[in-house]
């Protein structure tokens, strides 16, 4: 009987000491300095790429219009079709598509947000926090906490 409690007790400690951190990330950050601390990081990835950023004032997003055009501009409930590439702030390319049509609320908040801010047939950059991407838990081929950059072409609204 002792054998199984001891067991039972290095069972709840491992699995205790699993779960006690899930708030915050691997650094103990709160979701607030996670999102400034990726900010920060951002804003050095385009100082030193000598790129002019905008900022959308709502959210902090960073992005920048190549060929801005005067047209409709989406909403979450349309639907859109786009050509992307998303990169790490490393440069490394993670991901691409071309003339993927989707309902814009259906991805990811940093696309719902930046995307908004398009107009038809406008080329940009997306420069997203984590907390508008795939936040603390990552996705796939982007690890947890990772801010990201997508060059995108809005081709059309539907």
């Amino acid at each position: 009987m002792n054998r199984y409690l001891i067991y039972l007790v290095t069972l709840l400690v491992i699995a205790g000491s699993v779960f006690s951190c899930s708030d915050d990330d691997e650094q103990g950050l709160s979701v607030q300095e996670q999102f400034e601390k990726e900010t920060a990081e951002i804003d050095q990835y385009l100082t030193e790429n000598g790129i002019k950023a905008l900022v959308d004032s709502a959210s902090g997003l960073r992005y920048v219009l190549k060929n801005d055009t005067i047209s409709e501009h989406p909403q979450p409930k349309d639907v859109i079709v786009f050509n992307y590439a998303g990169r790490f702030l490393s440069d490394e390319v993670f991901e691409e598509g071309d003339s993927l049509e989707v309902t814009l609320g259906s991805l990811i908040p940093g696309f719902q947000r930046g995307l908004q801010l398009f107009s038809e047939g406008t080329s940009g950059t997306l420069f997203i926090q984590s907390y508008y991407g795939y936040g603390k838990t990552g996705q796939g081929p982007v690890p947890p906490n990772t801010p990201l950059i997508f060059e995108v072409d809005l081709i059309e609204v539907k």
